[in-house]
This record gives structure tokens, sequence and C-alpha cells, in this order.
């Protein structure tokens, strides 16, 4: 039986390959933000900052704002 740290290091592992294979498909990059610095779309000082851009991002991409609630759910 593999221990609890080879486990999580496969999943790990696991997740930075399938990260690099979306980057390298371009999945990542007509999402909002793309290109910008992470100081310009987080402002760390904003405890609902993630709500509003949440939001706003909903109605950028004129999701209905119900996918929000799936998301924050997630979390």
């Amino acid at each position: 039986m593999k221990s609890l740290q080879q486990m999580q290091l496969a999943w790990q592992t696991m997740a930075e390959n399938r990260i690099v294979a979306a980057q390298d498909e371009g999945h990542f990059e007509d999402l909002p933000g793309y290109g910008r610095p992470l100081e310009e779309i987080i402002d760390i000082s904003d405890p609902l900052g993630w709500a509003r851009r949440a939001v706003r991002d909903c109605v950028e991409m004129k999701r209905p704002l119900n996918s929000v609630n799936r998301s924050v759910a997630d979390q």
C-alpha cells in the first residue's frame, strides 16, 4: 500500500500534468483577465472580492448567475 505522501504526490503530479496539457491546448487563453498581472485581477484587501469578480465575470461572459452558486459550493 502506498503511503499518504506518495498518494498526495501522485495526485499533485497528475494535476500539474493536466494543467500543462490544457495550457498547451490553449484552454486558458480566453479566460477573463488573460494576460493581465494578478495584481489587476485580485484585490486581497477586499474580503468579498471573489464574489464581486464571480458576478462580474458571469455578466461579462453572459452566463447565468446560478453558475456562481455552483462555483461557491465547490470551494
